[in-house]
């Protein structure tokens, strides 16, 4: 099912978000994935993989420029290794987020 389906995984450069990549390439799914690190633990299996500071809306819509579905893992760590979401520019949330 999803065999060429592209999918965008930001945070792929964590722990959660490199194991996504893996299990979607395995289900076939073409791979883009986008963190400000490579991952730590392993090489990526991503078909592609970007450098990307998602805070800036430049990089976000170089990042999503292919893809069909998105993975939002991507967050900002603070203190004490808690992890919050990034905020993102309005026109990358749900429609039915907007009013």
């Amino acid at each position: 099912m999803g065999a060429h389906k592209s999918v965008l995984v930001t945070g792929a450069g964590g722990f959660i978000g490199h194991h996504l990549v893996t299990y979607l390439k395995k289900k076939g799914y073409r791979v883009r994935g986008v963190d400000i690190k490579y991952p730590e633990f392993s090489a990526t299996d991503a078909d592609e993989f970007f450098l990307l500071d998602l805070r800036v809306p430049g990089n976000c819509l170089e990042a999503t420029a292919v893809s069909i579905e998105v993975y939002a893992l991507a967050g900002r760590h603070g203190r004490h290794g808690v992890t919050s979401p990034l905020i993102m520019p309005r026109s990358f949330t749900h429609s039915a987020d907007r009013s």
